[in-house]
This record gives structure tokens, C-alpha cells and sequence, in this order.
């Protein structure tokens, strides 16, 4: 799997940056999205030095004079725009929600830059065929069996695939869309899921032909770092894409042009663009200022927050999570909040909100006392954490077995994919160093207590020693379904979710570094790459080290700092906008040219019946004339023949 590179900021130099009210970046280290229509080398560099108001509107007008379209050159006018609204259909499915999310937060931009537009979400699959038009229980079971994911995924991943499914489909199910679509009377239509994109835009070119008039088609990729063949369909006036990676495979796997691509960002819910300017830089005073104001109106305690959500296969769950961060914050003697966002698991929520915690802990001895005997130096551990490229080494990756040699039992306590803290004193001197010819003396008689971990096979904990400190007070929160995730996401202070691109679009959007524990194969592992190249995150599947890996950033601010500004340099809180805007633009473009195509189709029509009523005229006047003519010759011949039977009668009276 290929890097993101050129996704984010390099998180050294995002500290440099900074946003203003209207959404331009200025600093020395804006390097945001890129345009379009210039070579390679030229756009890196252009990007390294503009910032993002100045590089879309250079993409702008790149595509200008590839299409003819006129477009200002400037930073981003996120003002509302005169005139009246139009009519977007969105194509989308509820195979995950991200799709739907995005879709209503398109709509939603729409309706604010654009006032009276209005919209619809429709899945065409359902006017499809088999088994087009079973993707959604289908998803829900592949979901489930990761193992099955992976499988079908990688099968129809390919472009043998994606050629016979395009094939099929357009045979199968085209005119049965196209005249879905064409029911609606829509201005244009956009597409935010992959199986509606080529079909589709095949209907709305045939929609286009039989009406005379345009109907524009847009495709937004709802991925960040990896993405199915499907999304790479050419024949769309403009593809909206997130990150460097997305871009290379829509012009390498789907040969779209590069004038056809604008980098935006995943579109995101409107409430963070609000969240991200009320709070600016999360570390700055007003940034702490702010963030102490949404966790008072949320109800939490101003101490470190972790914001927990998803679960799945690997991590164990929601509630194994949540159980180990409260005993490795407790034990670290860290004050915390643990919010666990359960969705519509009511018994969860209830069940995490009403749990013994004392018992807990209880249950998994806060301190372990060390016995007058010496200590030995532990070997290091490898990462308990992933690095970059994650995804590819996770198949192949199971938990290395660490054998601990502890002083508190003569056998060796056994863990896996958990640290040890080396006893400095007694540790082996590294090489070229000199021993100290008087060690200080280590207090055998001091306590350390264990981070607890996954047990062994025999039942036996897995421990590590750390120095004893105070326990921390930990309150658990058990959420619901809720509706203001962005507040929470700005209260937290890191976010433990699986790899979904709109959640981690959306901590990004606002500073919040990510945990994650959890991917589907093939469609969410770019994403796991995304956040660690992003340097805003971490990947870990196990919940000991989960909680352990979060307490340490909590533990270390500036630390955590960094990783907030490197996640607000991949970040594009207002990303659903400038796509919206850039769409809504070309569409009022084409209904003004289509307005044109009318008004002269009109005028062309009129001078044709009065052409053809003055063709009408003259040929009646024509046919009175000849009429008249014809008259005038039968009244002249019955003159001549009156005149002739007059003659006849005279010489019959001389006779």
C-alpha cells in the first residue's frame, strides 16, 4: 500500500499555521490541497507556497481554461449567493453510514450558500438488478465476517471486475435509472457512493441528449486513504477527492483527468466547520477556554477526556476498552473522563454507567509489592503500536511473547504486546558507556504496582512494574445515540474509535488525536496509514495496550499538543462547503447556459413560424391572385363569346 504523501502538513511545521474567519491558510507551512491542471512538480511546489483559498481558486481557474467556464481568482467567497436555489439528487445507500452523513452535509451547505435549494437522497440500486439491489443486506453481513469482507473486496477490486460490473449494470438497470432520475427534474445530481457513479453518469448524458438541456453529474469519494475501483468512473464533470493517494488512484486505476480533480477534504457535518473557527488552535488560551466552556455545558469535569466509540472485531469490544483505560488512568493516577459513545446499545450505556469500577480494580490489584530481592534489566519490548504502512504488516502480524523476568515470583510471568520498565540501575550498560563505580541505592522496600494486561494461558496476570502512585479518579460516561458529536470531539482531549474516514475527517477537523483499533480490510486500511503518516495517531488492537498508549499521551502534553496541531493540518473543517460552493457555481453556470439553449431554441421556433406564416401568407395571396386571374380570363371569355353569339345573331337577322 503507497503512502499519503502530500495528505497533511508535516506536523513539525503545522504549528506555524494558521486559519483565518474566511477559511484561507497563511503561514509558512500551508501546504493544503492542491490544484489541478499542472504538472506534478509545479503544483507541490505551488501548494508549498499559497494557501488553500489561493490553491482552489487557482484549480478554478486551471478548469476554466481546460472547459471555457469563467471563474474568479482569489481565496474562497464562502458568502451566500444571490438568486434562487435548484434541485440536487444525491445518490446514496445505507451501506455504512458515511455515505448518508455526507450526503446531509452537502445538502445542508447547499441550502446555506444557495438559498431555496432543494434536495433528495435515492438509491438507485433498488431500481437495479441482482445483486445490485442486495447490497445493503449484504453489507451488513460482509461487515460482520471481516474474513468475508476481505475476500469479496479484493475480488472486486480489480478492473476485470469493475468492467463487467459496469457492463452489466449499464445493460441491465440503465434506462430503469435514467428514468428514476429524469422523474425528479433535478438541476444535477451528485453521487457519494461507489456503485453509482459510471451507470449513472451514463443516464444523465442520455437524459442531457433526449432533453436538449445539461444535466451535470459530480462524484465525492467518501475515502481518505484507500478506495474501491468503482469510485474511478470518467464520465463525471468533476470528482471531489480527500487526500494524495485518492488522487493518484482515480488517474492511474479510472484514468480521470487531472482537470477533472479537486482536492477538498471528506465532507463533513456543518456543527465542526462552527466548532473549529469558535475554537481555533486547541492548545491556544482561547482554545482552552472554549473547551473548558463545551465540557461545562456537557456536563463533564474539566479533567482529561477520552471519548471512546465503535469497538468491533479485534479491540474486544467497548466494554474491554473501557475497562482497561479506567484501570490504567486509575493506576497512572490520572483524573479522567471516559465518555463511551454506545449508540443505540441502551443496555451498554446503562450497564458502563451503573458498573463497579471499585470492584474493578479490586479484582486487578492496584499495587504489587516488590521482595527484597535483586532486579534484573527486562529486554526492550518491540512497539506495542503500530507504525506507518500498518495495514500491510497486520496479516502477517500476532502479539511477539515477552518473557518478563520480574523479582516478585520465582518463575517468569509471561505478557504479550506490553512494556516493561527497565530498572535503570541494574540494567546492562550500553556499549561504549561507563558504569558508575557507586550505583545510588535502589529502595527494595517501595511498592510498584502492575499495569494489568491480558492474562496467560494458565490464568496468571501479565504485569509491569511502575513506581506507586496515588490512584486517579476516572468517571465512566455511558452515551447514547447522540447528536452534538462535534462539542464532544472539542471536549475530548483524545478520540479511541475504529478507522472509519468520516470520524477521523472529523477529529482532524478539530485537532483530536486517534486511537484506533479497528479496520475493515481493504476499504479502511489507507485510513489507518492516513493518521499515522499524519503523525495525529496511533493503531492498536489490543485493549491493555490501547490504555496504555492513551494514558501516555495524556501523561505527556506537549506531546499530545503536537499531535493536536498535526491533526488540524490534515484536517478540512470546511470542506463540505467549498465542494458545495464549487458545484452549486457550475450548476447555476449550466442552468444559465441551459436558460440560453431554451431562450434560443424559443426565438428559433418563433422565427420558424413566422417564417412559415409569412410562406403561409404569400401563398395564399398568390392563390387569391391567381383566383382573381383566373376570374378575369373566364369573365374576358364570356364577354368574347357573348360578343360572338351577338355577331351570330345579326347575320341571322341579315339573312
Amino acid at each position: 500500500m503507497n503512502g499519503i504523501s502530500g495528505a497533511c502538513d508535516d506536523a513539525s511545521g503545522a504549528a506555524a499555521t494558521t486559519t483565518a474567519a474566511d477559511g484561507t491558510v497563511t503561514g509558512e507551512t500551508a501546504t493544503e490541497k492542491k490544484g489541478v491542471g499542472a504538472p506534478e512538480d509545479a503544483r507541490s511546489g505551488a501548494a508549498e507556497e499559497q494557501g488553500e483559498g489561493a490553491v482552489r481558486a487557482a484549480a478554478v481557474t486551471a478548469d476554466a481554461e481546460v472547459h471555457g467556464s469563467a471563474a474568479p481568482a482569489g481565496p474562497v467567497d464562502r458568502t451566500p449567493r444571490e438568486g434562487k436555489g435548484f434541485k440536487i439528487i444525491f445518490l446514496s445507500s445505507d451501506t455504512g453510514g458515511g455515505h448518508r452523513a455526507s450526503s446531509e452535509s452537502l445538502a445542508k451547505q447547499f441550502q446555506i450558500y444557495f438559498p431555496g435549494t432543494t434536495y433528495e437522497i435515492i438509491d438507485v440500486l433498488t431500481d437495479s438488478c441482482y445483486p445490485y439491489n442486495s447490497v445493503v443486506p449484504a453489507y451488513k453481513h460482509l461487515s460482520a465476517n471481516p474474513a468475508q469482507w476481505k475476500l469479496v473486496y479484493e475480488v472486486s477490486n480489480t478492473r476485470a471486475y469493475h468492467l463487467l460490473t459496469d457492463t452489466h449494470m449499464a445493460v441491465m438497470s440503465e434506462e430503469k435509472i435514467r428514468r428514476r432520475i429524469e422523474s425528479l427534474e433535478a438541476d444535477a445530481v451528485v453521487s457519494v457512493h461507489p456503485l453509482m457513479t459510471n451507470v449513472p453518469q451514463i443516464a444523465c448524458r442520455n437524459i442531457s441528449k433526449e432533453s436538449g438541456a445539461s444535466l451535470p453529474i459530480f462524484t465525492v469519494v467518501t475515502d481518505l486513504g484507500s478506495a474501491h475501483c468503482t469510485w474511478f468512473s470518467r464520465g463525471c464533470d468533476r470528482m471531489y477527492i480527500a487526500s494524495e493517494q485518492i488522487r493518484r488512484l482515480a488517474m492511474t486505476r479510472g484514468k480521470v483527468r487531472e482537470e477533472q480533480i479537486v482536492m477538498t477534504g471528506l465532507p463533513i457535518r456543518h456543527a465542526f466547520a462552527e466548532q473549529a473557527e469558535a475554537m481555533g488552535e486547541r492548545t491556544s488560551d482561547a482554545g482552552r477556554q472554549h473547551r473548558r466552556h463545551i465540557r461545562e455545558s456537557l456536563g463533564l469535569a474539566d479533567v482529561h477526556t477520552v471519548l471512546l466509540m465503535g469497538g468491533g472485531e479485534g479491540v474486544g469490544g467497548l466494554s474491554d476498552v473501557t475497562d482497561a483505560l479506567y484501570l490504567e488512568l486509575s493506576a497512572r493516577g490520572l483524573d479522567a473522563t471516559i465518555a463511551v459513545v454506545c449508540g443505540r446499545n441502551a443496555a451498554l450505556a446503562e450497564d458502563l454507567q451503573t458498573r463497579d469500577y471499585d470492584a474493578l480494580r479490586h479484582a486487578n490489584p492496584a499495587y504489587l509489592p516488590v521482595t527484597n530481592e535483586k532486579c534484573f534489566g527486562v529486554t526492550p519490548a518491540p512497539e506495542r503500536c503500530f507504525g506507518p504502512k500498518v495495514a500491510e504488516a497486520l496479516e502477517r502480524y500476532t502479539p511477539t511473547k515477552l518473557i518478563l523476568p520480574l523479582v516478585t515470583s520465582t518463575s517468569n510471568l509471561e505478557g504479550y504486546g506490553v512494556f516493561a520498565r527497565v530498572v535503570e540501575q541494574f540494567s546492562p550498560p550500553k556499549e561504549g558507556s561507563v558504569a558508575p563505580s557507586d550505583p545510588p541505592a535502589l529502595d527494595l522496600d517501595d511498592a510498584y504496582r502492575p499495569s494489568v494486561g491480558p492474562g496467560d494461558a494458565d490464568g496468571s496476570p501479565a504485569v509491569r512494574m511502575l513506581p506507586a502512585v496515588s490512584p486517579g479518579k476516572v468517571t465512566v460516561v455511558g452515551l447514547g445515540f447522540i447528536t452534538n458529536m462535534a462539542e464532544y470531539m472539542v471536549a475530548a482531549d483524545v478520540l479511541v474509535t475504529k478507522a472509519g474516514p468520516g470520524t477521523i475527517a472529523e477529529a482532524a477537523s478539530v485537532g483530536l488525536p486517534v486511537m484506533l483499533t479497528n479496520f475493515l480490510p481493504g476499504q479502511e486500511e489507507g485510513n489507518v496509514d492516513f493518521v499515522i503518516e499524519g503523525k495525529f495517531g496511533e493503531y492498536c488492537d489490543q485493549p491493555p495496550d490501547i490504555a496504555r498508549t492513551v494514558t501516555d499521551w495524556l501523561a505527556d502534553p506537549p506531546r499530545l499538543a503536537a499531535m493536536g496541531r498535526a491533526a488540524a493540518a490534515c484536517g478540512r473543517a470546511h470542506a463540505a462547503a467549498d465542494i458545495a460552493l464549487d458545484i452549486g457555481d457550475r450548476v447555476v453556470r449550466v442552468m444559465q447556459q441551459n436558460g440560453e439553449h431554451r431562450e434560443a431554441a424559443r426565438v428559433e421556433a418563433e422565427r420558424a413560424a413566422e417564417t412559415e406564416g409569412a410562406k403561409g401568407a404569400a401563398e395564399v395571396a398568390e392563390a387569391a391572385r391567381l383566383d382573381e386571374e383566373t376570374a378575369e380570363l373566364k369573365r374576358l371569355a364570356g364577354d368574347r363569346i357573348m360578343n360572338a353569339n351577338s355577331l351570330l345573331d345579326l347575320a341571322s337577322l341579315d339573312v
